[in-house]
């Protein structure tokens, strides 16, 4: 089985409902979003998970306060980088993952999943934080 076949048959033991798209990237809906998983080089037993959109960045923000949280998520979750996308109107997520076989494989993409999904949260709390300090 090749590194997609197994990305798309592990999301879809853990019940998501992978798909392709036209990067032929694999993508599916997590917490009503579409996240992605780059397969990168085919030997490679290395992936990433993506998560666009982890916060707009407000037209009248600046995206200051963002790349502050940013910094701080990522130095404290080791196995999430967060950072503002080269537009300044998004914050993005990714978590990079080795694994060796289906099993680790599945358990990896079951754990960058669950620290993905705390991602807006941690992020939206952490920003509220900073507005706050600075309102001061």
């Amino acid at each position: 089985m090749n590194k997609k076949d197994m990305v798309m048959e592990c999301l879809s033991r853990l019940g998501y409902l992978p798909m392709l798209d036209e990067d032929g990237d694999v993508c599916f809906i997590f917490q009503l979003k579409m996240l992605y998983v780059a397969i990168g080089d085919m030997d490679e037993q290395f992936l990433t998970v993506i998560y666009p959109y982890v916060s707009v960045i407000d037209d009248d923000e600046s995206p200051a306060s963002a790349f502050i949280v940013c910094n701080r998520m990522t130095s404290e979750l080791r196995m999430m980088k967060t950072f503002v996308a080269s537009d300044l109107q998004r914050v993005d997520a990714t978590v990079d993952f080795y694994y060796y076989d289906e099993d680790s494989l599945l358990q990896n993409m079951e754990h960058a999943l669950t620290v993905l999904g705390c991602a807006r949260r941690m992020f939206a709390r952490a920003h509220n934080e900073i507005m706050s300090a600075d309102s001061d």
